[in-house]
């Protein structure tokens, strides 16, 4: 079942090609353009036809399309949004989600002789680019993937947050620190009071002509 034209939906493509035709409206037998599949949108529809007509789990379409059993939770899902945008998948009858399974793909056969020359000609129907070239693609799940580090490992964000705590209340302690110095530094040249005398061990403290005792030890300055 991999050889052919395939119709899905309003669309015909064949596998070995990254474009998508549409029948123009002025002749059954002539096709254009239609839009280009992006890399991952290819290699997605490419494994589902060629597991047809069984259902791919979504760790065998990942190892297939991705090369590696670690992605981010949102990769496939975004994929599978993105292939029905383009396919006009809207009611979800071409990418098939078997639940708790995986996905599969429903398609036509179209006879050999049906897109045996593929048009591109402005008398056929509009060529709309697909929105996500291969660069944004990139770029998409990359930030899937740094997402899922913070999903995937609770303990490294929990660590990284902590850590950032830390030195966050290190650098609140060093400021005070350096405010407390400061303010020091500014006091340490101050003269001391030159009325305080010790007589019969006791401290007094003349001020303004009054004689006062300093009690240390209940830090009181009593004036009579």
């Amino acid at each position: 079942m991999t050889s052919g034209y395939l119709k899905l939906g309003s669309f015909y493509w064949k596998k070995g090609s990254r474009t998508l035709f549409i029948k123009n409206s002025d002749s059954v037998n002539e096709y254009c353009d239609a839009t280009v599949l992006t890399q991952k949108q290819y290699d997605l529809l490419s494994c589902l036809i060629t597991a047809y007509p069984a259902t791919l789990t979504k760790e065998q379409i990942i190892e297939v399309v991705w090369k590696t059993k670690h992605i981010s939770s949102e990769s496939l899902p975004q994929l599978i949004i993105r292939t029905r945008q383009v396919l006009q998948d809207s009611k979800k009858e071409i990418l098939i989600n078997d639940p708790g399974i995986g996905y599969r793909l429903n398609f036509e056969r179209e006879p050999e002789t049906a897109l045996a020359t593929p048009l591109n000609q402005p008398a056929c129907a509009t060529v709309e680019q697909n929105t996500i070239d291969m660069a944004e693609e990139q770029t998409v799940q990359t930030n899937l993937f740094e997402g899922s580090i913070k999903r995937e490992k609770p303990w490294l964000l929990f660590l990284v947050l902590m850590l950032t705590g830390v030195t966050l209340f290190q650098v609140i302690r060093l400021s005070e620190a350096i405010h407390f110095k400061a303010a020091y530094e500014s006091h340490a040249d101050f003269a001391p009071y030159p009325y305080i005398i010790e007589k019969n061990n006791r401290t007094i403290v003349t001020i303004d002509n009054h004689e006062c005792i300093y009690l240390k030890s209940q830090q009181l300055l009593r004036c009579q």
